[in-house]
């Protein structure tokens, strides 16, 4: 399904298969395309000449440049062998799983951040017991699990809207509009990691207005800090404008008719049913206390991270995957569920 460009020059392996193919048949395949994807993009860079164009645009390039860069690193470190050859790495498979290895670490030291700042939130917005409960909740989730054993962009966009969401906890919790500006900040990395993480641009300038804040200096800065950490991250989008309105017409087709009980479904398959009726119970509770500014932020959380998999209602359960950014926030909703049922059942 991906429509990838080889990670090794064809002309070392067989002039008659097309890029596609290669990277459908060649022995070193991932089990999954994004893995492919990363590292088709990066060989398609050349350094040497100061060409960091990936070439591929489906989502943008701030991740791509985080793993060649520890790649790079990892090189100078001789941990790994780093060639743009397809034959060297038939002969030598366990140089390339290496590579492999080193990406997929990066994801799973993303997820252990992120179980460690939804702890912080949850403490700051409610009390340690709802931070233990959510933080249990996120890292025994399948769906999780599965996905931080990949190197992807799901992970590493929860990592940065988690953040995001963390710094604004701080935020409504002491005032303090530093991190009112760092959270504007970690938005322009989500986007740069996913374009869906655009929607968390705002969130910041949402509070920055319940806040009533009158600093005009504060609002530019949140309104433009964003916008240049993208263009920084991502300089080839604008230079290849044509290629990436195809890669993205290529993502949006993967959109379907918006479906809530589709969004119900998915919530279900990776949670489990039961989690789920504890999920809804933490969400209608939450809307009922919707003037007081934790639940503002966990619903403002809860509606941009689940807006792609409402809007992707079809049968393609492999689309699942879009619902990963959700996962943090559903497991304090449950959390939040499990805490006050156990607080009127100790009334008793």
């Amino acid at each position: 399904s991906s429509k990838s460009i080889s990670f090794f020059p064809i002309d070392k392996f067989d002039d008659n298969i097309s890029n596609i193919e290669i990277y459908q048949i060649g022995p070193l395949e991932s089990l999954h395309p994004d893995e492919g994807n990363i590292l088709n993009a990066l060989s398609n860079m050349n350094p040497s000449k100061f060409d960091f164009n990936p070439k591929f645009f489906n989502y943008p390039s701030f991740h791509i440049y985080l793993v060649g860069t520890i790649l790079k690193i990892s090189q100078i470190l001789n941990i790994i062998e780093l060639k743009n050859d397809r034959n060297f790495y038939l002969k030598n498979p366990g140089e390339f799983a290496k590579i492999f290895y080193i990406g997929r670490l990066i994801s799973i030291f993303m997820a252990a951040l992120t179980a460690i700042l939804l702890y912080n939130i949850s403490h700051n917005l409610f009390n340690e017991k709802v931070a233990l409960v959510s933080t249990l909740a996120l890292i025994l989730t399948p769906l999780w699990v599965r996905n931080i054993h990949f190197m992807q962009v799901n992970v590493p966009i929860t990592f940065w809207i988690t953040l995001t969401i963390y710094f604004l906890s701080i935020y409504i919790k002491i005032n303090s509009k530093k991190h009112l500006i760092l959270s504007s900040l970690t938005a322009g990395l989500a986007t740069s990691t996913k374009y869906t993480g655009g929607i968390f641009i705002f969130i910041p300038i949402i509070f920055f207005f319940i806040n009533r804040e009158k600093s005009k200096s504060l609002l530019s800065k949140i309104l433009i800090i964003p916008l240049i950490v993208f263009f920084l991250t991502n300089p080839y989008i604008f230079l290849s404008l044509g290629d990436f309105f195809n890669d993205l017409l290529f993502e949006s087709n993967k959109l379907s008719n918006p479906s809530f009980l589709y969004l119900l479904n998915n919530i279900a398959i990776s949670n489990g049913s039961f989690s789920l009726v504890l999920i809804m119970i933490g969400i209608i509770y939450s809307v009922t206390k919707i003037s007081k500014r934790p639940f503002q932020i966990l619903l403002l959380w809860f509606m941009a991270t689940s807006l792609i998999p409402f809007i992707s209602g079809h049968e393609n359960w492999g689309l699942i995957r879009y619902l990963i950014p959700t996962l943090p926030v559903l497991a304090i909703f449950m959390a939040i569920s499990i805490n006050k049922i156990f607080t009127f059942l100790n009334k008793f």
